[in-house]
């Protein structure tokens, strides 16, 4: 009985220690930039509306990375406009990029919020803000990335 809880704190050790090591390995990795390259609306499904979204992953680190998948939502002017998930899994080479592509769904009350308040300014630019949240296969941890900008509607 003795040597079985010595065994399995052998085993936790080894365990944390393994743990620890990656954790340490991923820390020095830059993180990745993502860019929205494209955002075309879908037929949609009942009264939301649909996008497919195209995005660029820019990998800046000398290791390839594999993209399980993920989840991403996009903000304009603070009101979350459109939500989806990455369903595909992908490559992005070392120091490369890589494109893909994911639909979306367009969030109703997110939608009417923005309007209210394109309608009380006069707004010549909208921010928007993109959150990604990618899972690759050998971290622990999820990679977050977060853009933000601004685009300038005098110009359209």
């Amino acid at each position: 009985m003795n040597r079985l809880l010595q065994s399995k704190a052998i085993s936790g050790y080894i365990l944390l220690l393994v743990l620890m090591t990656s954790g340490c390995a991923s820390l020095k990795q830059q993180s990745p930039d993502v860019l929205l390259s494209d955002l075309a609306l879908l037929p949609s499904q009942g009264l939301a509306p649909r996008f497919s979204v195209t995005m660029a992953l820019i990998n800046p680190n000398n290791s390839e990375m594999d993209i399980e998948g993920g989840s991403f939502r996009l903000y304009l002017q603070n009101s979350r406009v459109a939500a989806g998930v990455i369903e595909k899994p992908f490559m992005v080479p070392a120091l490369g990029q890589s494109t893909f592509t994911a639909h979306c769904t367009g969030d109703l009350i997110g939608g009417a919020s923005l309007f209210h308040k394109l309608m009380k300014s006069n707004a010549h630019a909208v921010e928007y803000q993109l959150e990604v949240k990618l899972h690759e296969g050998n971290r622990f941890m999820p990679i977050l990335l977060n853009r933000t900008g601004v685009v300038n509607l005098s110009g359209l």
